[in-house]
């Protein structure tokens, strides 16, 4: 699986002048690891994508601790209401929020994706931390609906302040290569396992600004969906 960016969708990085992260600085130094939480349902935590992102940070030699606020079919709405995803960026002492909203939430409902995107968004940038949107992918059988997807997550983006990892275009660009090699699962709508990999290559590219091209490619770790202790296991030229 190519793991490259796409060119459809260009993610910039800024960082202030003078303030380099405390992951970021000089291997000889002692570093702070890099701390991420991620918070959004199902897509994220299928086949443990934030684990996956942290296996991949270990192997690129990144200190990284992750955590998740994640609830099934769940909205940005839901969890500003509930509460727990904003307590947890408050208190965590984040680097990176990555912020993945309900699969059809940018086509059905995009106002409330773009008022509660907004909450999760300042509250991130309160405590100092970079917010990621986490620019999910289309269902199998509709895949005309990815343009409107990235269109309004970058939208979002650019008002809030915000970076984007363009999960759901690096999903269509391996899917328009190679249309016999699903991502999705048979549900045509949560990802397989090579969806997920994908997913967690495109965020680590994001986060650490490094290629994902010659990561591991087997990460162990217990697997909720298929009650595995192995979360992904790819030949090495596919990954």
């Amino acid at each position: 699986m190519r793991c490259g960016l796409p060119r459809v969708l260009v993610v910039t990085v800024v960082f202030m002048v003078g303030l380099i992260p405390a992951w970021a600085s000089s291997a000889t130094e002692e570093t702070e690891p890099l701390r991420v939480l991620f918070i959004g349902n199902s897509y994220t935590a299928y086949f443990g994508m934030p684990q996956q992102f942290a296996a991949m940070c270990e192997h690129a030699g990144i200190e990284a601790e992750v955590d998740m606020v994640t609830a099934g079919g769940k909205s940005w709405r839901w969890h500003v209401g509930e509460g727990e995803a904003l307590r947890a960026i408050a208190e965590g002492e984040w680097d990176v929020v990555v912020l993945q909203e309900y699969s059809r939430g940018a086509l059905d409902k995009p106002a409330e994706m773009d008022e509660f995107g907004g909450v999760l968004i300042e509250a991130t940038q309160a405590i100092g931390a970079r917010p990621v949107l986490y620019l999910t992918w289309a269902r199998q059988h509709l895949p005309d609906d990815q343009a409107t997807v990235t269109a309004r997550y970058a939208a979002l983006a650019e008002r809030a302040g915000a970076e984007v990892a363009p999960v759901g275009e690096a999903w269509r660009a391996w899917l328009t290569d190679r249309p016999d090699q699903s991502l999705h699962r048979a549900d045509r709508s949560h990802p397989n396992r090579s969806g997920t990999y994908l997913a967690a290559c495109v965020m680590f590219a994001t986060i650490t600004e490094q290629s994902p091209v010659g990561q591991v490619s087997r990460i162990e770790g217990r697997d909720v969906v298929e009650k595995t202790d192995v979360l992904v296991d790819l030949p090495a030229e596919d990954a």
